[in-house]
């Protein structure tokens, strides 16, 4: 990915209450749909709020930039709420800090995504390689979900 776009948006615009709320519901039984039941890899739930997506766009060059709240992780894939919508397929970039200050930057497609509410999206990325998510898998800032 080429041309990164110094302009950060924030399309979510959500209160950290309004964010928990989402969270719990994607978490429900009514939320989750049949997907987050029929994954290969075990997810980590994360409870970092924060990441960077970089989108490459197909209408002209470049990249945008996304301030994106992570969901879920695993070695093939990530989990985010997002204020737009994203169609699968989609090559993308996502940047993660740990409490620990390891980053992890990995490129991947979008592979499912689902509004939730209003503007906000359940968005799906696999990776186009593993990765190593061990910064991110303590008892203390993630719990890990039945994958």
């Amino acid at each position: 990915m080429t041309r990164f776009s110094r302009q950060v948006k924030q399309l979510l615009r959500l209160t950290n209450v309004e964010l928990r709320e989402v969270l719990r519901w994607v978490d429900s039984e009514d939320g989750e749909g049949k997907g987050r039941h029929h994954r290969r890899s075990e997810r980590v739930r994360l409870t970092i709020r924060r990441a960077l997506l970089q989108v490459e766009r197909s209408d002209r060059p470049g990249i945008s930039a996304f301030i994106v709240a992570p969901i879920d992780l695993s070695d093939s894939g990530i989990g985010f709420l997002h204020g737009s919508f994203l169609y699968p397929g989609t090559r993308c970039a996502i940047s993660l800090k740990a409490d620990d200050g390891t980053l992890l930057t990995a490129a991947g497609k979008v592979v499912r995504c689902r509004m939730v509410r209003g503007h906000v999206h359940d968005i799906g990325v696999r990776f186009e390689m593993r990765q190593k998510i061990e910064s991110f898998v303590t008892p203390i800032t993630a719990h890990r979900d039945a994958a």
